[in-house]
């Protein structure tokens, strides 16, 4: 049921009739046609099909079930019930798609059920040869990968020792390349600052500008900051792929990078309940979603931020019930300052009146603009001069000591957090503040100043508060002071926001 598998018991009977192969159990067209090609795959391993009716029952029987993913099971219990597979099946389970020759082949979400057959404490659990990979996240329990069903009945009759999958709990990492946009980012020390910010306190990012392009490479640079997922993290993410990908999943080794634009769809967004296919919002699960020029979407589109941002979770309804979808993510979105992009611009002018820039700016719900705890304006940000184009600046150095230092602030959020919900400062409630947010006197008179002259409402100063911590855990301090007030001011957006 969209992520979160349930269990389906197969049985078998052989009885008098025409010999025929009977399903029953509320199966898709998918499982209907399986007893076709178990049919032809035994015959062409050689296994003599009795002359008999054979009924098998998916239970529970009143649940719709879809894919292609039973066939395994369903030729075990028939091979079961003539005698030919005598190894217990009770405590195991059975995960594969059958082709003509006997060829196990490999199936859509194998790693959700798999992770179902460790909590139900199965002793054991036989997928194919080819996804032998995706489920080396798992340990608990015995996982057996088969090419074909004739090294399955091998196995079964004791001639074939097949090795177990052995559990990974560091995957070897690949050499993806570096910091790709470093050397662009490095030229504008204001954006480096507030990349650091935000990818140690996981605070969502508003680019206010109109070249896209160079946003897009800001982004990208922060997915490099970002700290290796945890092994849960990585679960979570190839949960979603698992799903995403169909039959041709790779473990995914590193955080996701989603972008988006206008021309997105509502059900791209969220996700597709007909045939059950995870969104953007869930894609990105863990990682960074990218939006592209957020004051181009539609109302109706924008309003699908709400659960995600909020609840960091999607709930998608599908035909008997609603599953529940991942979606914690980092937002980075750009913006326009104007329609024309060009306001507050030092090198371009601006054509458009007053009333045109208000109508611009109220362009975005109010809910969206409280969920971005930094704002930075980019309206003359340019690349170096054609003349720096053959220079090969070091930014290595400095890529490592940021990386560093988000480690450390990182390291100092979960310590403070173990006993709460919120894992980050971007968590934070106004009911942790007295209990475990440090601030000086100085501090609090700073942020009291700020909101009294600009007018700042209450969330706008928790966004602050948030900040300021990120900045003090960057700088190993226990407590805010007012240093970290200040400059968390820096990267607020507009009066009275």
């Amino acid at each position: 049921m969209g992520i979160k598998p349930f269990l389906v018991q197969v049985e078998a009977k052989a009885i008098r009739g025409v010999p025929r192969v009977i399903i029953t159990g509320l199966g898709d067209q998918a499982v209907s046609e399986s007893k076709h090609r178990i049919i032809t795959a035994l015959k062409n391993i050689e296994v003599k099909f009795k002359a008999c009716r054979v009924v098998v029952n998916l239970a529970p029987a009143n649940i719709r079930k879809k894919g292609s993913h039973f066939d395994l099971a369903i030729t075990v219990a028939i091979l079961s019930e003539f005698g030919y597979f005598s190894a217990p099946t009770s405590k195991t389970m059975f995960l594969g798609e059958i082709g003509l020759n006997g060829e196990l082949r490999p199936v859509r979400g194998l790693l959700n059920m798999a992770l179902l057959a460790r909590q139900l404490k199965f002793n054991s659990l036989i997928v194919p040869l080819s996804q032998k990979k995706e489920v080396r996240l798992i340990d608990g329990i015995d996982i057996f990968a088969f090419s074909d069903l004739k090294k399955l009945l091998s196995w079964n009759k004791g001639n074939y020792h097949p090795a177990k999958v052995v559990f990974s709990k560091n995957l070897p990492q690949r050499n993806y390349a570096r910091a790709k946009y470093w050397h662009f980012i490095s030229q504008f020390p204001r954006i480096e600052r507030i990349l650091q910010i935000a990818g140690a306190g996981k605070h969502n990012l508003l680019l206010v500008g109109a070249n896209s392009f160079s946003m897009q490479k800001i982004s990208r640079c922060l997915l490099d900051l970002f700290l290796p997922p945890t092994n849960q993290e990585l679960l979570e993410i190839n949960q979603i792929y698992s799903l995403f990908k169909n039959n041709t999943f790779h473990i995914k080794q590193r955080r996701p990078y989603r972008s988006i634009d206008t021309n997105i769809t509502k059900t791209e967004l969220v996700g597709s309940s007909r045939k059950f296919k995870p969104g953007e919002f869930s894609l990105a699960h863990k990682g960074i979603l990218f939006v592209n020029n957020l004051d181009d979407f539609s109302l109706k589109k924008l309003n699908l931020f709400r659960q995600p941002l909020a609840e960091k979770r999607i709930n998608l309804s599908l035909g008997d019930g609603l599953t529940t979808l991942f979606a914690d993510f980092l937002s980075i979105a750009c913006f326009k300052p104007c329609p024309c992009g060009n306001y507050g611009s030092q090198s371009r002018k601006c054509l458009c009146n007053p009333a045109a820039r208000k109508k611009h700016l109220a362009s975005i719900p109010l809910f969206l603009l409280k969920s971005f705890d930094l704002f930075i304006y980019l309206t003359d940000l340019q690349e170096k001069k054609t003349v720096d184009l053959f220079s090969k600046p070091d930014n290595n150095l400095k890529f490592d000591e940021n990386k560093k230092q988000i480690r450390e602030a990182r390291t100092r959020q979960i310590a403070r957090y173990k006993q709460k919900n919120c894992i980050l400062n971007s968590g934070i409630t106004q009911e942790l503040l007295s209990d475990l947010i440090k601030i000086t006197s100085k501090a609090k008179a700073e942020l009291a100043r700020a909101q009294e002259e600009f007018k700042l409402p209450l969330y706008s100063c928790l966004s602050i508060i948030k900040v300021a911590q990120t900045i003090a855990d960057l700088d190993q301090k226990d407590e805010i002071k007012q240093i970290h007030i200040r400059e968390a001011l820096q990267y607020r957006w507009l009066t009275n926001t």
